[in-house]
């Protein structure tokens, strides 16, 4: 996936300061990296084919269903690509942020 400036990084709606954070580290390193600066907003903004889901919100679930959030906890995170969506799914603790340093470590 080529991750362009027509993605948007998309939060849950009512973010922890941890999943914000996430989403803002996320955006501050794309723009380091790729020189690609994409917007962060919510799930409440109307969706996107081409997102990047941080966190646990609805349309995340939604988006990619059968993560075991209980075994996650509170720091674990799960990588997936669904279609045209990169998901980052973690908790509103730390898994979240742990997903965007992994998804940064690994990837970019």
């Amino acid at each position: 996936m080529r991750i362009t400036a027509g993605f948007r990084i998309v939060l849950p709606a009512a973010p922890s300061p941890s999943q914000r954070h996430a989403g803002e580290e996320l955006a501050r390193f794309l723009r380091e990296i790729a020189g690609v600066s994409l917007a962060v907003g919510t799930e409440s903004d109307p969706p996107r084919a081409c997102e990047i889901l941080v966190g646990d919100g609805t349309r995340l679930r939604r988006t990619a269903s059968g993560i075991d959030w209980r075994r996650l906890g509170d720091e674990g995170f799960v990588l997936r690509t669904v279609g045209t969506r990169l998901v980052i799914a973690g908790s509103r603790v730390r898994g979240a942020l742990y997903g965007v340093y992994g998804l940064l470590e690994d990837y970019f």
